[in-house]
């Protein structure tokens, strides 16, 4: 919780001119991975404790999460201020594991104000909560969020025609294949499938970013992840409908 030195966020506007120079001349997109409100506090007191208190004690859990919501507000001013991202990518894991009645009490109020302080710079706000259900989903669209990132057909059981066809008119989606089952162990065939049916049912109209989720690490095969993006360059150019 300590503020930058003013030669730490000199150097950070320094870095950040560097980036910006490098992403302007190679087409590329500027996010901001950093923020956290109720994922910290999970961090801090552990998912069970932090979902029990908030039955038990949910004074103490509105104190700890403006505490944070405080934070991260003065970091997101800092970044926009310096004018180089283009999305926000808010980290929300941990936050899926509440109720939707209690998402609504503790999170919905706060990563609103995220998202409105991050549009006012004309920034887009992503959000990646693991697991939401589908009321938390609507949440999601009232709350303004311009991109969902972490569609996943496999393990996270995600029905991607469902979420395009209720939410795909605000929402954007970040993901559609997944990485440890599909990239990682599955045939050639299997990968082709997979991304061309993400592409079909999550393309047509906009709004779609395609990426393995929720990660590619050093066991995910290189022939499999080039095998996805030789799909996507083939069907993404000529869509299946």
């Amino acid at each position: 919780f300590n503020e930058p030195t003013e030669k730490e966020y000199e150097n950070f506007l320094e870095e950040a001119e560097h980036v910006k120079r490098f992403a302007v001349e190679r087409g590329l997109l500027i996010e901001n991975k950093t923020l956290r409100v109720g994922d910290a506090l999970a961090y801090f007191m552990g998912i069970e404790n932090m979902l029990l208190t908030s039955f038990r004690n949910p004074s103490l859990i509105h104190a700890l999460l403006d505490i944070l919501l405080e934070w991260n507000i003065k970091y997101l001013r800092q970044i926009l201020d310096a004018g180089i991202v283009d999305m926000i990518n808010y980290e929300g894991w941990s936050e899926s594991f509440f109720t939707p009645e209690t998402y609504k009490t503790f999170i919905y109020p706060r990563v609103k104000k995220l998202v409105e302080l991050a549009h006012k710079s004309r920034v887009k706000f992503c959000y990646g909560p693991r697991t939401p259900s589908d009321t938390l989903f609507r949440y999601f669209k009232e709350m303004g969020v311009d991109i969902f990132w972490g569609p996943d057909p496999v393990q996270g059981n995600r029905d991607l025609v469902r979420l395009k066809q209720e939410f795909g008119d605000r929402i954007c989606f970040w993901g559609g294949v997944n990485s440890y089952v599909t990239l990682g162990t599955g045939t050639m065939r299997e990968i082709e499938r997979a991304t061309a049916e993400a592409i079909r049912i999550l393309g047509p109209g906009g709004g779609f970013i395609l990426s393995a989720i929720d990660s590619l690490d050093e066991h995910t095969p290189w022939r499999n992840i080039e095998h996805m993006i030789r799909v996507w360059r083939r069907v993404g150019k000529y869509p299946v409908v």
